[in-house]
């Protein structure tokens, strides 16, 4: 941007960062603020798809299962702690699948680090062994550059997951616009998710019937609702109820 208008916000750059890459679907657990969280919200005013799932693991089998499904990155956002710990399954199987997936996990903030500070563990280190890469933004400016990166790497080379980690103070640090580098494209913002046959799509479900529901009217908030209207089952991959019901 070379414009130098009024500061950003950290949690504001990721709905554009992602968006402006050409994510078009998120999978996302966030305990406080669920789709009001400020990451999350700003991915839906960016106009990307939000799936809402009971748990952090079921985020990141979704985005795994859609990067095999869609041919492109699927991607997850959880909050810090132990939050972003549950996916360390579904981030290893997606390793050994050779499948890209890019976790956005939240961490705590910068000066509280080695403070023992709510929920402070050594996440990086946790998700090296389950990981390409691994990614900690320090600086709120710097957010749209390393997503970029972390989609690149992974979707690159032999494909597997990447972690980012955003700590809570940068989400919430304010960017002067006219500093913000934000890299190239990587993907058309046409996804072929939409498109995509497989069990779990459904033109004909009724998303008040469907376990955990997430009541509201927005498409993109919708988890029963996906890209271009097409309605996904998302809930059936993550909800025990259902597989024992078959």
């Amino acid at each position: 941007m070379a414009d130098c208008g009024a500061k950003v916000r950290g949690a504001d750059l990721v709905g554009r960062a992602l968006a402006d890459q050409g994510v078009t679907d998120l999978f996302f657990m966030m305990g406080i603020g669920g789709p009001h969280s400020p990451p999350v919200r700003s991915c839906i005013e960016a106009g990307i798809a939000t799936y809402y799932v009971r748990h952090e693991e079921g985020a990141a089998m979704a985005a795994h299962a859609y990067s095999r499904l869609a041919k492109r990155p699927g991607v997850c956002c959880t909050p810090l702690g132990p939050g972003t710990t549950n996916t360390l399954t579904g981030l290893t199987n997606a390793l050994l699948d050779a499948a890209p997936v890019v976790l956005i996990g939240g961490g705590p903030s910068r000066g509280d680090w080695g403070l023992e500070a709510y929920q402070e563990q050594d996440q990086l280190s946790m998700f090296r062994p389950a990981c390409k890469n691994v990614h900690r933004i320090e600086l709120a400016r710097r957010i749209p550059e390393v997503l970029a990166i972390a989609l690149q790497q992974a979707n690159s080379g032999r494909k597997g997951p990447v972690y980012v980690e955003i700590p809570n103070d940068v989400l919430f640090e304010e960017a002067d616009p006219g500093v913000v580098h934000w890299p190239v494209p990587a993907f058309t913002k046409t996804s072929t998710f939409a498109s995509t046959k497989c069990e779990f799509v459904s033109s004909s479900s009724d998303s008040s019937s469907m376990p955990g529901s997430y009541p509201s009217t927005s498409k993109t908030t919708s988890p029963a609702c996906g890209p271009r209207g097409v309605m996904i089952r998302t809930w059936s991959i993550c909800d025990s109820s259902s597989h024992a019901a078959a």
